[in-house]
């Protein structure tokens, strides 16, 4: 739980990259992501203006889970903030499938 606060704090601050070399960091030593610290990295990203890191984990989670309603929406704002309306479409209609919304 350590670690998703700190993540939260790097975020806070705008500092993105403090935030990638603690994910590094957790990975390194094989310490697993859980809904907290998914929905800290997709948020985070959001947030800061990095739909493409967002977009990554995003897909990563996906890989493994179904992502959580609040992740589909941080991307989706994430992507019509940076005016990628078309991609931003794709993963709202994304959602709604998924979801069954």
């Amino acid at each position: 739980q350590a670690y998703n606060a700190v993540l939260k704090s790097c975020f806070s601050a705008k500092q993105w990259k403090a935030a990638v070399e603690l994910v590094n960091k957790m990975e390194s030593k094989r310490l697993p992501w859980n809904e907290f610290t998914e929905e800290a990295l997709v948020s985070g990203f959001s947030l800061n203006s990095r739909w493409e890191k967002a977009v990554e984990v995003f897909e990563k989670i996906r890989a493994s889970r179904k992502p959580t309603e609040m992740m589909f929406t941080n991307v989706v704002a994430a992507l019509e903030k940076a005016g990628n309306d078309r991609l931003a479409m794709k993963y709202y209609k994304m959602s709604v499938q998924e979801l069954n919304l």
